[in-house]
């Protein structure tokens, strides 16, 4: 490779192995499409924190189960881990569904600001977005509880630590984390919206249920959100996957040599060929 100039590469070994010479033109072409690209893959470091969020629930309240396992066979605990874990148990909860709303909140601001809100774009995300609330108990009162945590209660109200016999002295470990209903229709808002929804249940009903039904209708927002703006980033993993199909491997990059004082020095930028991968994914219709 020649001093100044910019080549595709090869990064499969220590030093990058040039592949071609890349012109003015196909390097911004490359740059270009490799930051559309990107905000692609903002959304879906976004979902991957919800996910996350929704594990370190789940994790949280196995923590306190082992807590309230421990303190029951040997009592060794020395201070009130049941008033944390309510605290804790409402902090967890409380980032996945801020996180899910905001979420949403991004990709209409996306949406907005790419197509404006009077464009069948935006429309479409909107009608899909209402289609889930009106059609999903769990995604329209989750994502009420964001503003209703942020500016009113604890969302969780009830932690119950019980345990259950199962033969002789054996006995299986539980904490029951549940809503209030009278602590939602205490709420004037959340009474408008959620009397007859909640005419089913009794005082107290489970949270489990509501977040594991709501990771999958998040994941298909986001495929619609994809499918919705797939002709802003089409193009851009078209020529990343026709370079990942020319070069026969993932790892590839555009390189110029540039000099370091004395020394020849290696300038690569990493071109995302997962990223583009991902993308065909999400399209997927099946």
């Amino acid at each position: 490779m020649e001093l100044g100039k910019t080549y595709f590469t090869n990064r499969d070994q220590e030093l990058p192995r040039a592949i071609r010479e890349l012109t003015e033109n196909e390097s911004k072409e490359i740059k270009q499409a490799n930051d559309i690209l990107h905000e692609f893959d903002y959304f879906q470091r976004r979902l991957l924190e919800i996910q996350l969020n929704k594990d370190d629930y789940f994790r949280t309240v196995e923590r306190y189960q082992k807590l309230y396992q421990e303190d029951e066979e040997s009592s060794s605990l020395g201070y009130d881990y049941k008033r944390k874990g309510f605290v804790d148990i409402n902090r967890a909860f409380i980032n996945y569904i801020s996180c899910f709303k905001s979420f949403v909140e991004h990709m209409f601001n996306d949406l907005e600001s790419k197509n404006g809100k009077s464009s069948d774009k935006y429309k479409e995300f909107t009608k899909f977005t209402n289609d889930l609330y009106d059609g999903y108990l769990s995604y329209r009162l989750l994502i009420r509880l964001r503003d209703f945590a942020l500016h009113r209660r604890y969302p969780i109200q009830s932690v119950h630590y019980d345990r259950e016999i199962i033969k002789d002295d054996k006995y299986d470990y539980k904490v029951k984390v549940q809503f209030n209903k009278s602590v939602f229709l205490s709420n004037t808002k959340l009474n408008k919206i959620f009397s007859k929804d909640f005419e089913a249940y009794g005082e107290l009903f489970y949270v489990e249920p509501f977040v594991n039904e709501l990771m999958p209708i998040i994941e298909r927002l986001f495929k619609k959100y994809v499918s919705i703006t797939e002709d802003y980033f089409i193009e851009s993993a078209d020529l990343i996957n026709a370079l990942f199909k020319e070069s026969g491997t993932e790892n590839i990059g555009t390189t110029i040599i540039e000099m370091d004082g004395s020394l020849a020095k290696h300038s690569t930028k990493i071109i995302p060929v997962q990223m583009s991968l991902d993308f065909y994914q999400c399209l997927d219709k099946s």
